[in-house]
């Protein structure tokens, strides 16, 4: 019995060990969600744009506490050396003021609200473009990966090729100018797989700036294929919807909003307040100081600028302007969204149209090579013919390959634009055939 109980406790300790082994492994394996989010735990502008947040909220704050009633306390003990004589003063005045009527003040608050709003938004226009920058980077480097591969396959081909080459140059079936070409085309062939791991290297440092981690090229998981974008054109109509909703237009719409609320402030700093006030004051010198007294006092208090010398004037048209600006980046961002939309639209369907193109010429080059090995045989083709035709089929796979690597960054740009990029919720059905 005790054998048993001894068993079952040896395999619970295995299983838990194993458990243990996957999460490590999964830990350091990495697909693009993966990366993005160790990007939002890690990335220095990510935090920025959330202290920003936190930051409008204070002024949100500070906003609120300006409409409500305040109350100050202001006590004094002096001594006085005059010339007739000497005296000791104590002063004492609590006091509290409400403001009934201030217009700024109430303008001043939407103002800040409106502010945090936009800075909501443009977290998450951050937090998009962000991601598009990383899925940037990663397919870039599985792109400069699938070129990589294709080299590394044509060259252990080639020297498959020249050892065969040697062993029939032993018996006098082959001549010595067919190895040197084969020569010539593997140096070629390094230097080429030495510019392709640079661009990996290149990719991974963006990869990792991004996300804020050091990461190695092992950590990286393959991309899966995502199902094509529907390549039905969005009409002008749905572009325009798109756009509007667009956290980035979002946060300049209320920025603009902010800043036409800032002129209307501006010119109303400039008319009538009312306040209510009230205080207690205990003042003491013994007589010897004007304004000795006890009690209670209460009232309304105005306050009306009559001139301030044209400020309000410069003021308000600075704001005027400011807002002017600003609906100029509002108008610019529009035509860069909308470009950027067609533009991804019109990618996807030619990407797509090649991938078709292009795997009709993988079935073709296949049918090509199996007739050069059999031509081979009888002598009408060459070892290098042969060469040729492997090498226009390695670089059949290696382009689509590269082709279905451009949609999957044609798919984020697309997204992006419309923006809808790295959001949690199921993408709508109208822009994705995920």
């Amino acid at each position: 019995m005790n054998n048993v109980k001894k068993c079952i406790v040896g395999l619970g300790l295995i299983l838990i060990m194993n458990m243990a082994h996957v999460q490590a492994v999964e830990r350091s394996s990495y697909s693009l969600n993966d990366l993005y989010k160790l990007a939002l735990n890690h990335n220095p502008d990510l935090e920025h744009s959330q202290l920003q947040i936190q930051k409008a909220q204070a002024k949100l704050g500070e906003a609120n506490s300006l409409q409500r009633p305040k109350v100050t306390l202001q006590s004094e003990i002096s001594q006085a050396w005059m010339r007739n004589n000497d005296f000791s003063r104590t002063a004492n005045q609590l006091q509290m003021t409400y403001p009934i009527y201030n217009p700024s003040l109430e303008s001043n608050r939407v103002i800040s609200e409106l502010n945090l709003k936009s800075q909501d938004y443009r977290n998450e226009a951050l937090h998009q473009a962000m991601f598009k920058q990383l899925g940037n980077a990663y397919y870039g480097y599985w792109k400069a990966e699938a070129q990589w591969q294709f080299l590394e396959k044509e060259r252990l081909f080639l020297i498959e090729t020249m050892r065969q080459l040697k062993q029939r140059m032993k018996v006098g079936y082959q001549g010595l100018d067919e190895v040197l070409e084969l020569k010539a085309r593997l140096a070629n062939l390094d230097s080429k797989r030495i510019v392709a791991q640079s661009v990996m290297t290149l990719q991974l440092n963006q990869i990792e700036q991004i996300v804020g981690k050091s990461l190695k090229t092992s950590m990286l998981v393959m991309p899966e294929r995502s199902n094509q974008l529907n390549t039905q054109p969005l009409t002008m109509a749905e572009i325009a919807s798109a756009i509007r909703q667009h956290p980035l237009m979002q946060s300049l719409d209320l920025q603009k909003q902010a800043q036409q609320k800032t002129i209307e402030k501006v010119k109303q700093e400039d008319g009538l307040e009312v306040e209510l006030f009230g205080m207690v004051t205990n003042n003491d010198s013994d007589g010897r100081f004007f304004d000795d007294m006890r009690g209670t006092r209460a009232g309304v208090r105005l306050s009306w600028p009559l001139y301030l010398g044209g400020a309000t004037d410069y003021r308000t048209q600075q704001a005027q302007v400011e807002t002017m600006q600003l609906q100029s980046r509002i108008s610019s961002q529009k035509l860069m969204l909308q470009t950027q939309i067609k533009n991804a639209q019109l990618e996807v369907q030619t990407l797509q149209q090649q991938i078709k193109a292009e795997r009709k010429n993988y079935q073709a080059q296949k049918a090509v090579l199996d007739a050069t090995k059999q031509a081979m045989y009888t002598g009408k083709k060459s070892v290098i013919d042969l060469l040729d035709v492997q090498r226009k089929l390695n670089r059949v796979e290696r382009d689509l390959s590269l082709l279905n690597t451009d949609l999957e960054i044609q798919h984020i740009h697309f997204k992006w634009a419309l923006g809808h990029l790295g959001l949690s919720s199921t993408e709508l059905s109208r822009y994705s055939g995920d």
